[in-house]
């Protein structure tokens, strides 16, 4: 009951709304169909890239660093973010024969998923680096960039990996991984949840340099639609509109 009330409640607010803006084009769409917005009220700007920004930190250092070839992976340790989903396919894969699994960032299932590791027999190659201020250095120097979240508003995090010219393989999860990239050109989807899948694509492109240094340069292409210039353009030319129809509104 509560919850129907809610989404009652919910689509009123949305419907009273001169504007609704979405981050990625499927939030925009899920926002059309589930509140029964009219098509022409619901917008999308993707969120921005500070692309020149984390091009410049790509060099720096980054302390903490494995000894070996990894996999890197960013994210709250929470269950949106399926950690034990990307834990389990990387035991799975047999990459921990000759790579690490690199984890950027803090969380409440910290200690679980440390347990996790260690029953799978991968715990050694399993780093829970913490919070770090530039990740961007990690990813320019991981040979995958890996996120296997179970919903998303829009992954900013990937996008940013695209940015430092890492390849992408990301769950198919709602919201935005199919704005990020072209999948099979800018980066791989992978079914949520599926470990089986995930596993199967690490060792295949972990596989084939080659092929990730085309994702890699698709990727870096693709990464200027989020240019945080550009952006900001678009946010304007939305302002613009709404000052222009009040205006109309105010002098009709």
């Amino acid at each position: 009951l509560m919850a129907w009330a809610s989404l009652g409640v919910t689509k009123r607010v949305y419907r009273a709304a001169d504007v609704v803006l979405a981050n990625s084009s499927d939030m925009q769409a899920g926002l059309i169909a589930d509140l029964g917005l009219t098509p022409s009220k619901v917008r999308m700007i993707n969120n921005p890239i500070d692309i020149e920004a984390i091009r410049a930190q790509l060099t720096d250092a980054w302390p903490g660093a494995p000894n070996r070839p990894f996999i890197l992976t960013a994210g709250r340790l929470e269950y949106q973010k399926a950690h034990d989903v990307r834990i389990r396919a990387f035991a799975k894969s047999g990459l921990w024969r000759t790579h690490a699994l690199v984890i950027l960032g803090k969380g409440s299932r910290l200690a679980e998923l440390h347990t996790l590791a260690a029953k799978l027999g991968v715990g050694e190659y399993v780093r829970f680096i913490g919070f770090v201020a530039n990740p961007y250095a990690w990813m320019a120097r991981a040979e995958l960039f890996l996120l296997s979240s179970r919903w998303e508003g829009f992954p900013t995090v990937a996008a940013e990996a695209l940015a430092a010219g890492t390849p992408l393989l990301l769950s198919d999860c709602r919201f935005g991984p199919r704005d990020v990239i072209e999948p099979g050109v800018s980066g791989e989807l992978v079914p949520v949840d599926d470990v089986d899948a995930l596993a199967t694509k690490l060792a295949e492109l972990i596989a084939d340099p080659a092929r990730r240094a085309a994702m890699a340069k698709a990727g870096a292409a693709r990464v200027q639609q989020f240019d945080i210039d550009l952006m900001v353009e678009q946010y304007g030319v939305l302002f613009e509109e709404m000052a222009l129809r009040k205006a109309r509104v105010v002098t009709g």
